[in-house]
């Protein structure tokens, strides 16, 4: 039976039953699957309306009628790609769970970290707690666990990183909006099942940043290698409604919100430099302070996805400085510009102008009395314009700078020889709580330093200090001498390094590990847990399975003070050697080095790469050279090809010469058998036109000038004019009277079509 009648048998089946099949093993859903891509892409024409859906045939129905909404092949639970509320878990599960076949982890993460479904509330009540009390309870462990699910935004722009393609989703980038997820208000009261939404009139602008980052993880979805327009961009822009209440005032400026972080996370991908005048004066006159941080953020951020365009950066950065008090004249001195929108400017600056050494950009003197995020800000984007450029980011270890600054200060015999100066006194909590401190910075370097290595040492390392500290919080009760609050910062930043280290691998123990911390986190009804900590400890999550366990994150390397170098040799097996030495003056790359700060290698390609050695093709290639041994300049200028070929690294080359060289000795010999090498005459005339490639006279000093001469006219006339001459008169000598357009009557006729480039090319052989 053929496969396309074997998968409609199993098609018709599936239909039949109506089952969810998400859940199965891998093992099991795959064929199903593959027999559902095979029905799709060729179907049959009695496919009965259920089948169609099943298969997404809409167009196969009856007078094309399409189906209210599509048979799911998932779970009805799941969220659809085409919902409103849509969070993107989806996709990542469709595309990533083949990666983890023998277990539902990603599908655990995904329920750990999705925020747009009704939270379970659960209150215990006294005998002595009135119905107002119970209200009030309920409201204040609503709001603990709101800040926990709003917190989840940032872990699930990490996981459904790259995740939306056209082929996977049917949302696609192209056609249609992409749904920002509602924040979690609402919760159902155990026992009652009770529908309870979140009092935020005391506090109304407790969404805004949480919508902010929602739109973020929301444009992060994005496959970096869409291109997206400014229509499609602007068809998410949320429109005022005429209706003026507290509650359409609350929604619409939460839709502002999330609109300003879509755009912030559409410039993390690199797809808002297709906005034109017109909409940055669109979107930067609303007046939304929110709007503002997130295009004026997401805009600088784009110009690290392109190459350099002194156009684009020119006009960003104008923009940038209409926002920085500190670069207006004077006479500008009365307008306002928020402190975020500021902040937003000078942090995009210092990215638009990192590596620079901008002395403009390094020195934005501060204006006024600018609030702490402001100077902050300002002291970053100097920090990353100038950081080639300052010698005090590298220290050279001179003998005073060892002796003044390393040395520690001198261990005196104190308690042996001055007993009055003994003090039983000190502060355990204040020792403890350095000690948490200085382990959690410790841990995070070494997250940075091996991040994305999944280094064992380290995964055990920073295992055994989140254990113990684990261990610290269960004993909180009994001892007090860390807080709460340093314990949350320090697990929090110790599960971050731990991620950073095995980020994307989706690691089973680190992932039970963190599964626990966050559950603890959940079911705490303390209000010592910040959002920031709920937010940690998400992230943590979220960036071992960066990506849906598809992405990882590099370092950088780092090179000592440039001081301190003398020679700088590079060797590796894809890129070719290259010698940096300080001690010569004519070295023209210690110059560039100086200058520029970074110094390119060229790549091996072709048959300088590893995978083919050069001299093995090139030998397979001139085999026939042993056989015309007697031909010395036919060896001579195999030589010269393989010198120039290899110099220019264009090993290509030397296929085409060589067949275009023997290709006419072939024909003028009358021992032509195929075609394929006159075809390579027109390569060559059209490689020698459009790249100019013309091999220049040896400088061998053993060389003979009689014998370079003839050589240099080899390479050079030869190619250029000797094959089309040569060829042209010995097709111009044969009796060839048949039409162009005819059927050829022999093979050198059929070469004949072939050098002129006939359109009949399929009929020559």
């Amino acid at each position: 039976m053929p496969l396309h009648a074997r998968a409609r048998r199993v098609v018709s089946r599936l239909a039949a039953l109506s089952l969810p099949w998400e859940d199965l093993p891998i093992g099991v859903a795959l064929p199903l699957k593959y027999a559902v891509y095979v029905t799709t892409h060729f179907p049959d024409a009695a496919l009965c309306p259920n089948e169609c859906r099943l298969v997404n045939r809409a167009d196969l129905l009856p007078e094309h009628d399409v189906p209210p909404c599509a048979l799911p092949l998932i779970d009805k639970d799941s969220l659809d790609a085409s919902r409103d509320n849509d969070d993107g878990f989806t996709d990542v599960v469709l595309a990533s769970q083949p990666l983890f076949p023998k277990d539902q982890r990603l599908k655990e993460v995904c329920r750990l970290l999705r925020s747009n479904k009704p939270m379970l509330l659960k209150v215990q009540r006294e005998a002595h707690h009135s119905d107002a009390d119970v209200l009030s309870l309920q409201q204040a462990r609503l709001l603990l666990l709101c800040k926990r699910s709003m917190s989840l935004s940032v872990a699930r722009g990490m996981v459904t990183l790259g995740s939306l393609t056209a082929q996977q989703s049917s949302a696609s980038p192209y056609t249609a909006r992409l749904s920002i997820p509602q924040l979690p208000l609402t919760a159902r009261v155990s026992g009652t099942n009770a529908k309870t939404v979140l009092d935020i009139s005391g506090y109304k602008e407790i969404t805004h940043w949480p919508q902010f980052h929602n739109g973020v993880a929301t444009a992060l979805r994005l496959s970096p290698h869409d291109r997206v327009t400014v229509q499609w961009v602007l068809s998410h822009q949320p429109k005022p409604n005429a209706d003026e209440s507290d509650e359409a005032v609350r929604l619409y400026e939460e839709a502002c919100a999330g609109h300003a972080g879509f755009l912030f996370g559409l410039g993390l991908q690199g797809q808002l430099q297709c906005q034109s005048p017109t909409t940055t004066y669109k979107y930067l006159s609303l007046g939304d302070e929110l709007t503002s941080v997130g295009f004026l953020l997401g805009t600088a951020a784009s110009t690290l996805h392109h190459p350099k365009d002194m156009n684009i950066e020119r006009a960003v950065s104008k923009m940038l400085s209409m926002h920085i008090p500190s670069l207006w004249p004077p006479s500008f001195a009365h307008l306002h510009v928020p402190a975020s929108a500021q902040t937003a400017a000078i942090m995009g600056l210092g990215l638009l102008y990192q590596s620079t050494g901008n002395r403009l950009m390094t020195g934005i003197p501060p204006h006024g009395n600018d609030p702490r995020p402001v100077l902050t800000s300002a002291g970053a984007t100097s920090g990353t314009t100038a950081t080639p450029s300052t010698e005090a980011v590298h220290i050279e270890p001179t003998r005073a700078w060892v002796i003044n600054k390393q040395l520690p200060p001198p261990l005196r015999p104190t308690g042996l020889l001055h007993w009055a100066a003994i003090d039983d006194g000190g502060d355990p909590a204040t020792i403890q709580e350095a000690y948490a401190n200085v382990i959690a910075g410790a841990c995070f370097s070494i997250g940075l330093k091996f991040a994305g290595t999944h280094h064992p040492d380290a995964k055990r390392v920073l295992m055994s200090f989140l254990d113990e500290f684990q261990l610290w919080r269960a004993k909180l009760g009994r001892t007090a001498d860390v807080s709460r609050v340093t314990l949350e910062r320090v697990l929090g930043t110790i599960a971050q390094s731990l991620a950073l280290v095995m980020a994307g691998t989706g690691d089973l123990e680190c992932m039970r590990l963190l599964r626990s911390l966050l559950l603890r986190q959940k079911v705490d009804a303390h209000g010592d847990i910040t959002y920031g900590n709920h937010m940690a400890m998400s992230s943590a999550l979220g960036l071992l399975f960066l990506g849906g366990g598809r992405c990882s994150v590099r370092t950088p390397t780092l090179l000592p003070a440039r001081s301190m170098l003398r020679r700088l040799e590079t060797a590796a097996n894809d890129h070719f050697p290259i010698v940096v030495d300080w001690s010569t003056t004519d070295d023209s790359r210690a110059g560039l080095l100086e200058q520029q700060g970074v110094l390119r290698i060229k790549r091996k390609l072709g048959a300088d790469a590893p995978r083919a050695t050069f001299f093995a093709s090139f030998s397979k290639l001139f085999a026939t050279v042993l056989t015309q041994a007697s031909d010395a300049m036919w060896i001579a200028f195999c030589a010269r090809l393989y010198e120039e070929c290899k110099r220019e690294n264009k090993p290509d080359c030397v296929a085409v010469y060589l067949n275009a060289k023997r290709c006419e000795v072939d024909v003028l010999e009358h021992r032509i058998t195929h075609t394929l090498l006159v075809a390579n005459l027109q390569l060559v005339q059209l490689h020698m036109e459009l790249d100019a490639h013309m091999f220049q006279a040896r400088d061998d000093a053993s060389a003979e000038p009689h014998d370079v001469g003839r050589l240099a006219q080899l390479v050079n006339e030869d190619f250029t004019l000797g094959y089309s001459n040569a060829l042209l008169a010995f097709f111009e000598q044969l009796d060839i009277s048949i039409e162009t357009n005819e059927a050829p009557t022999s093979l050198l006729h059929a070469a004949y079509r072939r050098y002129l480039g006939s359109p009949l090319l399929a009929q020559l052989e």
